[in-house]
């Protein structure tokens, strides 16, 4: 089992690309140096699926990553992606309590606190950050 220090956020750009880690620490710093291929704006599903998804195979992360792309979010995860029409994306070992916190009415800081306490995978410092404001980072 790997242990690991984080002092620094999951969240980060590269490239055009900015993308969110749930998952091992070593699987972030690797997408966050990776080379990646130019965006296909013509079709970014197509561009997400035959070149991202592969580069994720080829370098064997474990991690979900979620991935923005030209305004579109993407839950990669498993070998294939997904995205939602209601914009709230969640991964990671403690998604299913903080979904359930939050559908119980909680805010999303209380929603991951309550993860935190029933979750042995959630943990560290809790940041909460809207699109805006992680696009305002870069």
């Amino acid at each position: 089992m790997r242990t690991e220090s984080l002092d620094y956020g999951k969240v980060f750009r590269n490239g055009d690309l900015i993308m969110g880690v749930a998952g091992y620490l070593e699987d972030s710093q690797t997408l966050r140096y990776m080379n990646i291929p130019e965006v296909d704006t013509w079709d970014i599903d197509r561009w997400v699926t035959k070149v991202f998804m592969k580069k994720l195979d080829k370098k064997d992360i474990l991690s979900s990553v979620l991935l923005e792309v030209e305004g579109r979010i993407y839950d990669c995860s498993g070998g294939s992606w997904t995205r939602n029409n209601a914009g709230l994306y969640l991964v990671g070992s403690g998604a299913a309590i903080a979904r359930g916190a939050l559908a119980a009415g909680s805010t999303t800081l209380e929603a991951l606190q309550i993860a935190e306490q029933w979750d042995a995978g959630t943990g560290g410092p809790l940041l909460v950050q809207t699109g805006e404001e992680v696009l305002s980072e870069w």
